[in-house]
């Protein structure tokens, strides 16, 4: 999910949410939906039928049919754009990512990419971040 903003420049994108999920089923993109967009919010999706269960759930849904290929990048710029730009990152940098791990490989994807305007206070949500979060022994990295 990519919050979009509107700019003097035009559309361009803001917070980014992602979570690796089994399958494109109804059952986790709700999930995902309800833990990681408030509900006022106005989801944008294509026709996928995964994405229908959002307005049970209270979401403000706009459906917009693309056809897919092209149309669906020009109507979605900034969801193509982050995730070829995980992809990129995942295999640029890590070069492999086994399911064990890519919950946080895409943790730190995530991270990086929504204090991309924070320079400033990098290094403070940095810190906060090694406090709160609890170490992992060697076994435990281990595969």
């Amino acid at each position: 999910a990519v919050e979009e903003r509107i700019t003097k420049k035009g559309l361009k994108p803001g917070y980014t949410a992602i979570m690796a999920v089994p399958n494109l089923s109804g059952r986790y993109i709700n999930k995902f939906a309800q833990s990681k967009i408030r509900l006022d919010s106005i989801i944008k999706t294509d026709g996928w039928k995964g994405y229908s269960g959002l307005s049970k759930k209270g979401f403000n849904h706009d459906i917009i049919i693309t056809g897919g290929g092209k149309a669906a990048g020009e109507l979605f710029p900034w969801v193509h754009v982050v995730i070829g730009n995980l992809k990129r990152f995942l295999l640029g940098t890590h070069h492999h990512v086994g399911k064990k791990h890519i919950d946080g490989y895409i943790a730190e994807y995530v991270y990086r990419l929504n204090r991309r305007f924070h320079e400033e206070d990098l290094f403070d949500h940095l810190l906060m971040a090694c406090l709160l979060v609890t170490p992992k022994s060697n076994k435990q990295l281990k595969k």
